[in-house]
């Protein structure tokens, strides 16, 4: 019994320095003091090189305080662990528009599209990731990628939702009646969400 109590303890203190170190890592890059987070996230990541949360604060730290070879680096070398994952691709992407890159940054963007016609169960993942850099234009091609190549999902509402987002208002409303033919059950969600 005291054996299981000193594990618990053990894990329940490393849990705990985890979680602590990571939000003060948070705190610093969003008060804008991107060395003392990259510090914390180099240890973090260094202590737990599979958490993804500490891989994407060391690359923001990296992009934040300029160091744009180091987070390339970083991609690169996930890249090669992970294979076939396109999101690795878009942060690369984005990492050279950073610096201005722009022919790169397409060039691996247009990668991610392609790399969904290998793997359509990316399609969502991808256009968040494309959205969550606002490039809009991608997640619409991701969507409609996934959807062409007959993947069980069905992505007629976040397109609609981007479609808003680009101001596009004859597409988005298209999208909505083709959800609304689609599925009629869901009619009623939708009708509410303009009220």
């Amino acid at each position: 019994m005291r054996c299981f109590l000193f594990i618990s303890l053990c894990l329940f203190t490393t849990f705990s320095h985890f979680a602590q170190n990571d939000q003060l890592a948070r705190n610093y890059l969003e008060q804008g003091e991107y060395e003392k987070a990259l510090k914390t996230y180099q240890q973090l990541y260094q202590e737990s090189p599979g958490n993804s949360t500490y891989f994407y604060g060391l690359i923001t730290a990296y992009q934040e305080m300029e160091n744009f070879d180091a987070a390339e680096a970083l991609l690169k070398e996930r890249m090669q662990k992970i294979l076939n994952n396109p999101n690795m691709h878009i942060e690369l992407g984005h990492n050279f528009e950073l610096q201005q890159k722009t022919e790169e940054a397409q060039q691996q963007y247009n990668t991610a599209i392609e790399m969904l016609k290998e793997n359509s169960n990316y399609t969502y993942s991808v256009a968040r990731t494309f959205e969550k850099y606002s490039l809009l234009d991608y997640a619409v091609q991701a969507y409609k990628s996934g959807s062409e190549l007959g993947s069980d999902m069905n992505f007629d509402l976040p397109l609609a939702r981007i479609y808003g987002e680009q101001g596009k208002l004859d597409e988005m409303f298209n999208s909505y009646l083709d959800i609304m033919g689609k599925e009629p059950e869901i009619s009623y969600n939708l009708v509410r969400e303009f009220d």
